[in-house]
C-alpha cells in the first residue's frame, strides 16, 4: 500500500490541482484536519485561496471506544501534532455540533477566534417521501409488534451488544411484543448473532443488511423507537422522521434529544432506564404522540437545509471577506 500510495501520489496531486483550476472555488475546504487536512492546506498556499476545516466526528472518543477514528503508525499522539498544525493555518475551523465546538475551545483556547458551528443540514421533504414498500410487510413483521430500529455499522463505536442487553431486560419486564430490526453491517455482527443465539432472542432480532437510504427513512418512519446510542446524522434523521430516539448522554446527543421531550437519554450504560422508558411509551400513547411532534419541531428548528444553507453563505462570505483584505 506505501508502494502504491508513494506511486500515485504525484498523480493524485496534479489532478487535485487540475479540477481546482478548472473549478476555481473561493474556498479550499478540508472534511478533517489529517491527511486531508495536509492536501486541502497545501492547495491553499499554492493557489492562494482561503482554507477551512470542517470537523464531523469526534477522534478522540472513536480512539477510546476502538472505532473511527485517525492515527499516524498506530499513535494516536501524532495524529494531534498533525491536527495542531492544520488548525494553525485554518482560516476557519467548523465543527458541525456545539458539543465539537466546545471541545475544540478547550482543547485549542488560542484558537477559538477561527471557530463557527457548522450544523449538518437536512432536506425533509426527503422524510416525507414513501418510496418503498411497508417496511413491516416485507420482514413479515405482525402489527402487534413494535419495530425497535437500529440502523449504523455493527461496530464497537455504536455499542451493538447492548442491543442484546435491551431485549434481555424488556424480555425480564414481560414486554415481548418488539422487533429489534438491524439495517447495517460489521465486524461485531457475527459475534453480535452468536450472543443473541446464546441469550435465545433470535426470535426479537433481524439482521437486513446495508439498505438504501429512502428505505432507511420508510423504517424510521414505522418504527415505535429508533435506538441510537451513539449516533450522528442518524438522529437527525430518525426525528425528521416523526419519531423518537433512545440514545446515551454523551458526545452531542443531548443537542438533540431532551429526555422526555424529544425522545430518551440515558446516561451510558443505563439500559434499565431506556427500557422502562420505552415500556413507559407504549402504554401512554397521548405522551408518545407528543414525543414525536416535540422531536420534529426541535430538529426541523436546527437543522432545515434553507437555514442551514444561509448559515453556512454567512461563514464562508465571512472568510472570503476577510482573505481579501489580510491579501491587500
Amino acid at each position: 500500500k506505501f508502494l502504491l500510495l508513494i506511486f500515485y501520489f504525484p498523480k493524485i496531486i496534479f489532478e487535485i490541482y487540475l479540477k481546482i483550476k478548472k473549478f476555481n472555488p473561493d474556498i479550499i475546504r478540508s472534511t478533517e484536519p489529517y491527511l486531508l487536512g495536509l492536501f486541502g492546506l497545501l492547495f491553499s498556499k499554492i493557489l492562494k485561496k482561503p482554507f477551512i476545516i470542517s470537523i464531523h466526528t469526534d477522534y478522540d472518543l472513536g480512539n477510546r471506544l476502538k472505532g473511527h477514528t485517525f492515527k499516524i503508525f498506530g499513535s494516536r499522539k501524532l495524529a494531534k501534532k498533525l491536527e495542531s498544525f492544520s488548525f494553525k493555518f485554518a482560516n476557519r475551523i467548523l465543527p458541525i455540533r456545539e458539543y465539537l465546538s466546545n471541545k475544540i475551545k478547550n482543547e485549542y483556547p488560542h484558537f477559538t477566534n477561527k471557530i463557527r458551528v457548522f450544523p449538518h443540514p437536512f432536506d425533509f421533504n426527503k422524510a416525507q417521501l414513501q418510496t418503498f414498500q411497508s417496511i413491516r410487510s416485507e420482514f413479515s413483521i405482525p402489527k402487534d409488534k413494535k419495530i425497535l430500529s437500529f440502523v449504523g455499522r455493527l461496530s464497537p463505536e455504536n455499542f451493538v451488544f447492548d442491543l442484546c442487553k435491551l431485549a434481555e431486560i424488556l424480555n425480564k419486564k414481560n414486554f415481548r411484543d418488539y422487533v429489534i430490526l438491524i439495517f447495517g453491517d460489521g465486524e461485531l455482527k457475527q459475534q453480535l448473532q452468536n450472543l443473541i443465539r446464546q441469550k435465545n432472542l433470535s426470535q426479537h432480532f433481524i439482521f437486513a443488511g446495508f439498505q438504501p437510504r429512502e428505505k432507511v427513512i420508510q423504517l424510521r418512519k414505522e418504527s415505535f423507537f429508533s435506538i441510537c446510542f451513539m449516533g450522528g446524522m442518524s438522529l437527525i434523521e430518525t426525528l425528521a422522521s416523526y419519531t423518537p430516539a433512545a440514545c446515551y448522554n454523551i458526545e452531542w446527543h443531548s443537542e438533540i434529544v431532551i429526555d422526555k421531550k424529544t425522545g430518551i437519554l440515558a446516561n451510558k450504560d443505563d439500559i434499565e432506564y431506556i427500557a422502562n422508558s420505552l415500556i413507559y411509551y407504549s402504554k401512554n400513547k397521548n405522551e408518545l404522540s407528543n414525543l414525536k411532534n416535540n422531536a420534529y419541531k426541535h430538529v426541523f428548528k436546527n437543522h432545515n437545509s434553507k437555514k442551514i444553507s444561509k448559515l453556512k453563505a454567512d461563514h464562508y462570505s465571512e472568510v472570503i471577506s476577510e482573505y481579501k483584505k489580510s491579501d491587500k
